[in-house]
């Protein structure tokens, strides 16, 4: 209540954690698999860690969109799924979320994987031109020669999205690839 930032909103999922609570957290938290260009935090920042460090250093650490997703996975992985669910709806988090000047979270799945299960791209591409995508961008993601170069062409474009436009991509996902939406929201 009163939250308005996604540091906020892990601030105060963090500070309303018990002590074991919370060293159970810190331990998963290290033990977490990561994108590949993340690192662990050490345990020994973590161990001593109150909330509020905790909160700081995983911003630090992950940027604030990723920390939350972070934060989100260690939850699950502990069995505190009701409280990842309501951090993941206070920030808006969900399976497509976009750190800043990075790219998709799968969970854990890749670029590579992404890139492979989205061979068909135009029922995808038609449904964002004209509201995510600017003629020009539709244009010239069209004009790659493959499938997978159109959707790493339109991967690259993600991270100046806002929020509005990301949510248009998961739904036109959701729409088109269903079945892919599943199995990634099952990860």
């Amino acid at each position: 209540p009163g939250c308005t930032t996604a540091r906020d909103h892990l601030l105060s999922t963090l500070a309303n954690r018990g002590e074991a609570q919370l060293k159970n957290f810190k331990s998963k938290l290290n033990e977490i698999p990561l994108q590949e260009r993340y690192d662990n935090i050490p345990k020994g920042v973590l161990e001593k860690a109150d909330p509020i460090e905790l909160t700081d250093k995983m911003i630090q650490s992950y940027q604030e969109t990723y920390a939350v997703v972070v934060a989100v996975k260690v939850l699950r992985a502990i069995s505190e799924n009701q409280l990842a669910s309501r951090l993941a709806t206070n920030t808006k988090t969900n399976p497509f979320s976009f750190p800043p000047c990075s790219g998709f979270i799968f969970n854990d799945i890749s670029e590579q994987h992404f890139l492979k299960w989205l061979q068909e791209t135009s029922n995808i591409l038609d449904s964002l031109h004209g509201v995510v995508l600017d003629p020009e961008q539709y244009q010239s993601i069209r004009a790659e020669r493959t499938n997978p170069d159109k959707m790493r062409k339109l991967y690259e474009l993600v991270p100046s999205w806002n929020s509005g436009c990301k949510e248009k991509l998961y739904q036109a996902l959701k729409d088109k690839h269903r079945h892919l939406v599943e199995q990634l929201e099952e990860k």
